[in-house]
Parts: structure tokens; C-alpha cells; sequence
């Protein structure tokens, strides 16, 4: 690798799985003269390629691990226009990046169902169009694919999204393509670099939707009805390994996951030692080095 980032690690019921690829999932909701539309954006990097797609976040302004497309209006300072600016130069340098992304969106009213399917034909289609143009290739390797925001038990959109990950990634798309392993994490748009990529692009598309801009990127599709097929037995989710964070570092403590390829439990025991400098230091890409070191 170009730089000292550990395989994503996965435990689940004992199993230990480690995937050298990742899939970012988020979301954006607008509302447009009365109609909802919910815009689910998937986001395929491998690890390999996480420092090329941080650079590009950093070099148009986005501040991984600090603000999501939210915050950055919020709290950063910046108005909408300059956010669509910022983001918009981001999805251009994408097109030379070995990274591809896929959008869905939902016109209507919340239904589980239905996003739940968008989210994993977001995630598919993350992996078959580079499949298509021989950007990446069959046996691609175990992919996680990490959805932001903590699992909820009692809703039913994460049931449907357990019962539709098995039916999109079935077993034959598994063992010709790739294994494709389900997990959560709370605060991933501000974690991972391919996760917090979605939220930017999610929320640049909903602005779009917004201003009744028609020139969608081509990687946006509408939401097709006959794509929901719940498979009978639902998918059982994986968990990040945890990290411990960091005291009083929110911000290194999420870099610090980000590189060792886990995630930052709810209610964590942090540490005192700081091994932030000694991971950081070890990243060969200049820009990125000084950014992590110089912000956080």
C-alpha cells in the first residue's frame, strides 16, 4: 500500500473478516414544491486508494474528519453556491481517481422498502459499472460496505436493508465478484473518506433537485420499482473492531480508525497515549500528511 492504512476489520458472532475494500453509504432529503426526494449515494474506494480520495477531499476545501456537507454550512462558514462549487470540483476529479460512485433517488414519502433498496443498488452498482469498463475486476476482494449512522433494531428500514443486501449481493455475485459485508457506524461521514464523499455528493445532487437543475451527473439514476426483491432469509450484520479514541481528540480518534480500518464504539474507554503523530507520519503523500497533522 502507499501509505500505512490496515484492511478494514469486521467481527461478527466470533468471525473475524478483514475486506481491502469499502463501499461508503449516505443520504440527503430535500423537499421540492411539496414532494420529498431522498437522494442515497454509495461510494467504492479501495484502501489502497483512501489517501488519493482524502487528497481530494482536502484539496477542494471539504475538511475530512471535521465537516460533513451539513456542517461545512453550518459551522464552516460557507455558503450553499460555494459548497456546490467545492463539491461540484471534487466529482470532476473523481473521473481520474480510482474511484467510482452511484446515486438513487426516491421521489415520495418515506418507505422502507424502497430505500432500502436504493442503498443496496447504489452500493451494487458502486462495484458492476467500474466492473463494465475494466476499471476494477472479477475476485476484486472482500468489500465492507458501511452504512453511516448506528444500526437501529426497532426500525424498519434496517430490516429491509438486511433482508435486500442478501438479494443484490447473492451468492453468485459473491464468489464471481466479490464478498460484500454489511456493517454500520455512527459518525462514518466523518470517519471514513468514501463515506464522507456520499454525504458530499448526496447533498450536492439534493441542492440540484433543489434549484430544478436537469443536468444530473450520469452516475444518478431514478429509483426503479421492480429492483425490490427481499431475499427470505435476511442478512446478518457485521460490527467494526473497535478502536479506543484518543481522550479529548474526537478528531484524531477518527483519523486514527480511519487508518487501522475500524470503528469508534458508543460508549468508549479512551486512552491517554497518543499514537496520532506516529500513524499520521507515516503517510507518504505530502498534502495529506501536513493536513492530518496540522488540523488535528
Amino acid at each position: 500500500m502507499s501509505a500505512p492504512l490496515r484492511d478494514i476489520r469486521l467481527v461478527r458472532n466470533g468471525e473475524q473478516q478483514r475486506a481491502p475494500n469499502l463501499i461508503g453509504l449516505d443520504e440527503s432529503v430535500t423537499t421540492v414544491d411539496g414532494t420529498r426526494y431522498t437522494v442515497v449515494v454509495a461510494v467504492r474506494t479501495a484502501r489502497e486508494n483512501d489517501i488519493s480520495l482524502l487528497r481530494a477531499l482536502i484539496d477542494h476545501d471539504l475538511y475530512p474528519f471535521e465537516h460533513k456537507s451539513s456542517s461545512l454550512l453550518r459551522y464552516g462558514g460557507v455558503s450553499p453556491q460555494e459548497r456546490a462549487t467545492r463539491v461540484q470540483g471534487l466529482i470532476e476529479d473523481l473521473r481520474s481517481l480510482p474511484v467510482s460512485w452511484s446515486a438513487i433517488f426516491w421521489e415520495g414519502p418515506h418507505r422502507a422498502a424502497e430505500l432500502a433498496t436504493c442503498a443496496v443498488t447504489a452500493a451494487k452498482k458502486s462495484i458492476t459499472n467500474p466492473l463494465q469498463t475494466g476499471d476494477i475486476a472479477h475476485g476484486c476482494g472482500r468489500t465492507a460496505f458501511l452504512h453511516d449512522g448506528s444500526e437501529d433494531s426497532h426500525s424498519n428500514y434496517f430490516e429491509q436493508l438486511k433482508v435486500q443486501v442478501p438479494s443484490a449481493f447473492d451468492t453468485s455475485f459473491q464468489q464471481s465478484i466479490c464478498p460484500v459485508l454489511l456493517t454500520f457506524m455512527e459518525n462514518a461521514d466523518r470517519t471514513y473518506p468514501a463515506t464522507n464523499t456520499a454525504d458530499y455528493i448526496a447533498g450536492h445532487i439534493a441542492h440540484q433537485l433543489e434549484s430544478s437543475q436537469s443536468d444530473l451527473p450520469s452516475q444518478v439514476l431514478e429509483f426503479d420499482p421492480s429492483w425490490v426483491d427481499p431475499a427470505p432469509q435476511a442478512e446478518v450484520p457485521y460490527r467494526l473492531d473497535s478502536v479506543r479514541p484518543i481522550r479529548e481528540e474526537g478528531g484524531r480518534s477518527r483519523v486514527l480508525a480511519w487508518i487501522l480500518g475500524k470503528g469508534i464504539p458508543r460508549n468508549p474507554s479512551p486512552i491517554n497515549r497518543d499514537p496520532y503523530r506516529d500513524h499520521v507520519e507515516q503517510i507518504a503523500d505530502d498534502a495529506v500528511r501536513s493536513y492530518l497533522l496540522e488540523e488535528f
